[in-house]
Formats: structure tokens, C-alpha cells, sequence
């Protein structure tokens, strides 16, 4: 597909996200809020168990946990969304939604703000975008976009990539200057039935240098740069349609 054409698709796609982008019933975001913060403190209470759907799992000194999710396909405990219509019938048929199918974009919320220490539940999280943000009563998961709305509205500064400006130069560079990052990719090519996933980025240190590592995508390899980190997803055969890099604001 041509430069022009491949980036109208990306701009396509996360224009139709947007398009779709809603909310829940209030009955139904707080009937689900509800039952989510009962399974989250299930798997607060028991390591073993949150150690399914978690990784690289510290208590702080101060008592707070640390830890990054990356198992989502084991979350269908957590609702989110509300199957209706034909699209409904078609993709779920009579299974509830849950965060195992349609949550990664806010698993990658999650994920950031705890890189950045910045902890907020999961199932606040997920209420928050269930109240703005949400895909097709989530049968689509969340605008991407909103989700950078969602850090600009919290004090953080933000930057997004989308589509062919998607280059090493560009990708570099936010890669030096920003904390956390958020991917959204096709998951083989530009070929949007083979879905897409929304990931987390982060910079760690490693043996005193910068390494970035994806989260929630099944493979927690090192890379050296951010350019790398984005376009391995799924070894190599994703396609990356935006990134968002996020950082706190400096003091004044």
C-alpha cells in the first residue's frame, strides 16, 4: 500500500474509533465498577492469584504494590461493556464482555501510570472510560485517542505519532523525551480483520542504560530504542497505527 493510502487507513482507523466513542448507562458503569473493585481486591489480597494476570509484582516501603498487568486474556473475571445489536451477536454471542477481550487500551493506562507512580485502580479505570471514551458499548475497547485526553485532563503532557510520521527519527526522538508511551497496532499488517491491540511502552533502566519494554503483548523482550519496541509487536508482522507519549508535567 502506498504512504499516502496506508496513512489515510491509520487516520481512518482511529477516526472511527472516535466516531463510536460513547458511554455506558450509569446503572450499568456502576453495577459493573461495583463487581470489578470486589474481584480487584480478590487479586490484591492473594499474590498467587494476582501473579495470573500480573508481572514483576514489589511491595513498596510505604505498603503500595507494584506491578505491571500483562496477562489480559486471563481477566474475563472484570466487566466492561455491554454487548448489544448485531455486532454483538456476531462477535460474543452469548458471552458477557470483559476486560479479557476488549480492555487492552486501558490495561495500557494502567500500565503507565504505574511506571510513572501515578497508581489508579483498575476498575476506576475502567469505569472512567466506560463513562467517555468507550467503542460501540465497548465491542470496539476505547478510543484510542481519548486516552490521551484522559492523561492532558490529569496534569500529564502528552504527544501522539499517528500513521506515516511513524518514522525511527520521530519515534527516537519521543523515545528521549517522554516516560511511558501508548501503541496502538494492526495485528498483521495494514489489515484491519486482523484486529488491533493497544499496548504500553515503558523506559526502564537496565545495567545503567534506557531499554524500552512492551507490556501486554506476550513478549517482555528489551529493546534498545522505541522504534524497535513498536515495530517487533507480533515479531515483526503488526503495523503501527499511532503513539502517544505521556511524562509528567515538570513543577514550575
Amino acid at each position: 500500500m502506498s504512504g499516502f493510502f496506508s496513512g489515510m487507513l491509520d487516520n481512518l482507523t482511529l477516526f472511527f474509533m472516535k466516531l463510536v466513542s460513547g458511554w455506558l448507562k450509569k446503572k450499568v458503569r456502576e453495577d459493573q465498577l461495583s463487581a470489578n473493585n470486589e474481584t480487584w481486591n480478590k487479586y490484591l489480597s492473594d499474590e498467587k492469584k494476582l501473579s495470573e494476570i500480573a508481572t514483576d509484582i514489589k511491595t513498596k516501603p510505604d505498603g503500595s504494590r507494584f506491578f505491571y498487568i500483562e496477562r489480559q486474556h486471563q481477566m474475563s473475571e472484570f466487566l466492561y461493556g455491554e454487548k448489544k445489536g448485531i455486532v454483538g451477536r456476531l462477535i460474543y454471542k452469548d458471552a458477557d464482555l470483559t476486560a479479557a477481550d476488549n480492555a487492552c487500551e486501558v490495561i495500557a493506562v494502567f500500565n503507565a501510570l504505574m511506571n510513572m507512580g501515578c497508581y489508579e485502580s483498575l476498575p476506576k479505570l475502567l469505569y472512567t472510560f466506560a463513562s467517555k471514551g468507550i467503542a460501540l458499548n465497548g465491542m470496539f475497547g476505547t478510543d484510542f485517542i481519548r486516552l490521551q485526553k484522559y492523561f492532558d485532563e490529569n496534569g500529564f503532557e502528552t504527544v501522539r505519532i499517528n500513521g506515516n510520521r511513524l518514522t525511527e527519527e520521530n519515534l527516537n526522538r519521543i523515545g528521549e523525551d517522554f516516560t511511558a508511551y501508548l501503541f496502538i497496532a494492526f495485528n498483521e499488517g495494514q489489515n484491519p480483520s486482523s484486529m488491533i491491540h493497544t499496548m504500553c511502552i515503558t523506559g526502564e533502566i537496565d545495567n545503567d542504560r534506557r531499554v524500552y519494554v512492551r507490556h501486554n503483548s506476550g513478549n517482555m523482550q528489551l529493546y534498545p530504542d522505541l522504534y524497535e519496541a513498536v515495530t517487533d509487536y507480533n515479531g515483526g508482522k503488526g503495523h503501527a497505527i499511532s503513539v502517544i507519549g505521556v511524562r509528567k508535567k515538570e513543577k514550575a
